[in-house]
């Protein structure tokens, strides 16, 4: 892990982790149909999560960043519509306990500041290729009383 670590960051300390994967590749155990074409086994095919994420069919007002969308009562995302760890047999191994360390940083970082974006109106900056990355992300800290 280090060495990929290193690989990586080179020796730039401070530099922001920012990309995300957003296809993975799965390969076609047996015939399929998908999107009505038939596909032979063996296909090598490419899942594009940004476009399932930004799909107008699954979500309202797709291309707006909007995190109160999961805050509406009753809410609950289409099956296979947000895909955070990849799915079905080769999801993530670590899913359960990324989530749960998600949850322990939000606590111990929430407990003590109130962080909030510095320009809720502002756009989400990104560059998308193989990976998305977050260009800019201006946040407000303080210390909670």
């Amino acid at each position: 892990m280090l060495d990929k670590i290193d690989r990586v960051f080179k020796d730039d300390k401070t530099r922001p982790i920012t990309e995300i994967v957003n296809t993975f590749p799965r390969c076609l155990e047996k015939p399929e149909e998908i999107a009505g074409y038939k596909w032979p086994a063996n296909t090598h095919v490419r899942i594009s999560i940004d476009a399932i994420h930004h799909n107008n069919e699954y979500w309202e007002d797709p291309e707006n960043f909007n995190p109160d969308r999961w805050m509406v009562e009753g809410f609950e995302p289409k099956k296979n519509s947000f895909i955070t760890f990849g799915g079905g047999l080769r999801v993530c191994p670590g899913r359960k306990l990324a989530m749960v360390e998600l949850v322990s940083l939000m606590a111990l970082l929430f407990r003590k500041y109130e962080i909030d974006l510095a320009n809720k109106e502002a756009p989400l900056k990104t560059v998308s290729a193989l990976i998305t990355a977050c260009t800019e992300l201006s946040i407000e800290i303080r210390k909670r009383n």
